[in-house]
């Protein structure tokens, strides 16, 4: 596993699926990228899928990032670092710092 922080902020609506986020590395862990490199975060959505006996659906999918081959590499978290999460990490304004943890998919096969 590798930690990674990323400056910057999401471009386009949560409820929209070409929703992304594009920084700078501020701390590149051992992911192999330098700082200052520009990369970007995309949520890709997956299907619905229905929770229980209602009605709710539930979006599943998971965090890329750019230049990480997803047949190799699984980002397994994606969380703001200098603040609130929510509504108040959604605004377009102010860089944020953001990070997660990158998980090599050959380290996680059994042996």
């Amino acid at each position: 596993m590798s930690n990674f922080t990323l400056k910057g902020r999401w471009h386009i609506d949560s409820s929209e699926t070409s929703r992304h986020f594009v920084g700078k590395v501020q701390d590149p862990g051992v992911t192999g990228l330098r700082p200052g490199d520009v990369v970007t975060v995309t949520y890709q959505h997956q299907h619905d899928r229905f929770v229980g006996h209602t009605n709710d659906s539930h979006v599943q999918g998971g965090y890329s990032l750019e230049g990480m081959p997803s047949q190799t590499f699984v980002l397994a978290s994606f969380l703001r670092k200098d603040g609130v999460v929510g509504r108040e990490a959604e605004h377009a304004g102010e860089e944020q710092l953001w990070g997660g943890d990158l998980y090599d998919r050959a380290s996680l096969s059994p042996s």
